[in-house]
């Protein structure tokens, strides 16, 4: 068993990195507003805000494609069912939820953004993960088994596609059957649709070889408690008698919060260790934001 099947069976969910080049994934975000254009999106009760559209032959195509190399990675061998691709927008919210038999094993792939952070999906409600998804990085999850959402997002759009699987060997496999015949996903009904839709766009990039392979390096964001006793022993207190001169002015206050305005929170948790910690709002209830630890922050305050 792999490390990467590994971290799949134990923590239900997998990121693997480099899934699409930058260039397809910018070709796959043009088809997306190109769909839209032409008025072929709709919304959907669960992302109203959004614009959606199932099983596009393109993303059906992807759906194939991957099928294989998602397996290899969490050893599964998966049968397709159906796609959905979103272009979120501005405030949306994905509230907690489980998928249907059909999203038994899903992966979602995010294609492009306009917006100052990446927007992360969660998963776990006990831990809460937060797990930031750049362009051409793929989540694959138990979508039957796992609590996932996202909070509201603050960016302008973010396009993502799931794909959506069932394992072969798996409870629910005969929902392939069914999804096919109501999506239109079989590999047939959809190659001179791909063909058609490429020549149209004139977009090489939208072709994706059938020997595609996705990184399986693992791609650790999780909420970790450094243990700060080793750096840093028992607490130290800075106010107007002790070390005033290491007191945040009001200006530099204001800006730590600004900073903070286009990033999103995850939730403080209690425990020892990365593997046993979790969320436990009784006694430690509080939202913990990251700043990034660069030249213009740095600067800033």
């Amino acid at each position: 068993m792999s490390i990467t099947t590994k971290y799949f069976e134990k923590n239900s969910y997998v990121v693997l990195k480099d899934s699409l080049t930058s260039e397809q994934c910018d070709a796959y975000t043009q088809h997306m507003f190109s769909l839209h254009e032409k008025g072929k999106l709709v919304n959907d009760e669960q992302c109203p805000l959004s614009d959606a559209i199932y099983s596009d032959p393109l993303f059906v195509d992807l759906l194939h494609k991957f099928a294989k190399p998602i397996g290899d990675s969490v050893g599964r061998t998966l049968i397709p069912t159906y796609t959905y691709s979103r272009i979120y927008r501005t405030g949306e919210i994905l509230k907690p939820h489980k998928d249907r038999p059909a999203c038994e094993i899903s992966a979602t792939l995010t294609l492009g953004y306009d917006a100052a952070r990446v927007w992360p999906i969660f998963f776990d409600d006990e831990k809460e993960v937060a797990v930031d998804l750049e362009v051409g990085e793929l989540a694959v999850y138990k979508g039957c088994e796992i609590l996932h959402w996202r909070k509201p997002f603050k960016g302008k759009w973010h396009v993502q596609v799931f794909l959506h699987y069932v394992d072969a060997n798996g409870p629910y496999k005969d929902y392939a059957k069914i999804e096919k015949h109501r999506h239109g996903t079989h590999t047939e009904t959809v190659k001179e649709q791909v063909k058609e839709t490429v020549k149209e766009s004139k977009n090489e990039a939208l072709i994706v070889d059938n020997n595609q392979d996705i990184n399986t390096k693992i791609y650790y964001n999780s909420i970790i408690i450094p243990n700060n006793d080793k750096h840093f022993p028992g607490y130290y207190c800075i106010n107007r008698r002790h070390k005033p001169e290491l007191m945040f002015t009001p200006q530099e206050c204001k800006k730590i919060i600004d900073l903070t305005n286009d990033a999103y929170p995850v939730s403080a948790s209690v425990g020892g260790d990365k593997d046993n910690t979790k969320i436990a709002r009784s006694i430690r209830s509080a939202d913990i934001y990251d700043i990034e630890y660069e030249r213009k922050t740095t600067k800033s305050i």
